[in-house]
């Protein structure tokens, strides 16, 4: 019998799922919306500049939540991918940041993508938990250190099945993961094209696959928090995928995951086709829209707002450097009418 699927608002929304303000808030800082999610998006690119580091995942999430409400997420990330690659330097941190591209990604594919996860992983990492083990690999963390040699061989089932669930799931997939690995490839591929598989393992495993397998009671894979050995197992298929997604064998910084090469080599062709297969999306292909709870959505400006309010000067400062003087005019003639808004932090 599958398990029932969870309710996975509170896990889409974040802290905005519970959150409680003023409808008077809202409607001063309503006129800012338009502005903010206008094609060329230079409003967000602009607050996303001079935002601080520590906002950055309220914003972002917050960013998400109210281009979706219009369809024009995916707009919105492809600006911003096609910004990462343009002033990235080639020193192998494309995509790897915690840059406002990555972060707009990953709170996407939570803010539509849960449902698709726990029907392709909840049944193998549910099965995982019930068998508790850890199969350790690490010699020096079993009794007897012969079972490491042992345990590889349950760890590289478990580790190849989760990634046959994963590879055979493209036609479940969310067409917008489509369109962005799309996106991905082909702003990479024009600058970087020996980086265009981690561009896209970037975002369909270290961004939401991994993170949800090391810590599934966090993405409703799991009703509740896993054992120590069955974590141990999980974080071990993870760092496996990781690694596979990025092409990159593992040596003298974890010796002991030396192990698991043989399932990296063995499966990039598999991987390779996975990502061409996930990529291949019909042009003109158009990206659903999420009907979010209105309350939300109102939370959400008003967040984006007090993050502009509190970073005005540099704000106004990156709209001038992206040379967007009529967003930049229109945005400081409205802010000056609505005035100063108590907005609390999420």
């Amino acid at each position: 019998m599958s398990a029932a699927m969870p309710d996975f608002q509170p896990l889409a929304y974040g802290p905005f799922a519970k959150l409680s303000g003023s409808a008077s808030a809202y409607s001063k800082v309503k006129p800012i919306e338009p502005m903010l999610v206008e094609p060329k998006v230079e409003l967000a690119q602009a607050v996303c500049k001079a935002c601080p580091v520590t906002e950055m995942d309220t914003l972002t999430r917050a960013l998400v939540l109210v281009f979706e409400s219009h369809g024009h997420t995916i707009a919105l990330i492809k600006t911003f991918i096609k910004q990462e690659v343009a002033n990235n330097d080639g020193d192998g941190t494309l995509f790897r940041s915690n840059s406002a591209a990555n972060k707009l990604m990953k709170n996407y594919a939570m803010l539509i993508g849960l449902p698709y996860l726990f029907e392709t992983l909840a049944p193998i990492v549910r099965e995982m938990a019930a068998a508790g083990r850890s199969h350790e690999l690490d010699d020096s963390l079993v009794e007897d250190g012969s079972m490491a040699n042992v345990n590889r061989y349950g760890l590289l089932s478990y580790t190849q099945r989760t990634l046959h669930e994963i590879t055979k799931s493209v036609d479940k997939m969310p067409v917008q993961f489509r369109m962005i690995c799309n996106s991905l490839i082909k702003e990479v591929k024009q600058r970087y094209p020996g980086q265009v598989q981690q561009a896209c393992g970037n975002f369909i495993f270290l961004r939401f696959f991994v993170p949800a397998i090391t810590a599934p009671d966090m993405y409703g894979l799991l009703p509740e928090p896993p054992t120590a050995e069955t974590r141990r197992m999980l974080v071990l298929v993870g760092k496996s995928l990781q690694n596979l997604s990025n092409n990159v064998r593992f040596g003298t910084k974890e010796p002991f995951m030396v192990k698991m090469n043989d399932f990296i080599d063995s499966n990039q062709s598999t991987l390779k086709k996975f990502f061409k297969t996930v990529a291949n999306v019909p042009q003109g292909t158009r990206a659903p829209r999420t009907q979010l709870i209105p309350r939300v959505e109102k939370h959400a400006l008003l967040q984006v707002y007090r993050v502009m309010q509190d970073n005005q000067h540099m704000m106004i400062n990156e709209m001038s450097e992206l040379r967007a003087t009529r967003v930049r005019d229109a945005v400081e003639e409205a802010m000056e009418k609505i005035g100063p808004v108590n907005i609390n932090k999420v």
